[in-house]
């Protein structure tokens, strides 16, 4: 789970312009699946879950830490917050 923050966007039309490109960046250089899972109503906020699949548990931690490293350095959206889980 991925918390977002974008101080420069106006309104609900932008924020979803903007996160739409986030998505199809991430599921394009990751293969993984996204969806907007919270703060769905905020113009500046956004809670979006970030799911991956394998048999190597070590694999996915390192794959959804390079995307959290990867967005990290995305200009457009800020990290609030993360939390990565292994569901069994």
């Amino acid at each position: 789970m991925l918390e977002l923050y974008n101080n420069g966007t106006r309104s609900l039309k932008e924020k979803r312009r903007l996160l739409a490109n986030l998505k199809a960046t991430l599921r394009r250089e990751f293969n993984v699946a996204i969806a907007e899972i919270g703060e769905q109503d905020k113009w500046q906020r956004t809670k979006i879950a970030v799911v991956c699949v394998s048999n190597d548990a070590s694999r996915n931690r390192g794959l959804l830490q390079r995307i959290v490293h990867f967005v990290g350095k995305n200009r457009t959206w800020e990290i609030i917050d993360y939390r990565i889980e292994e569901v069994r």
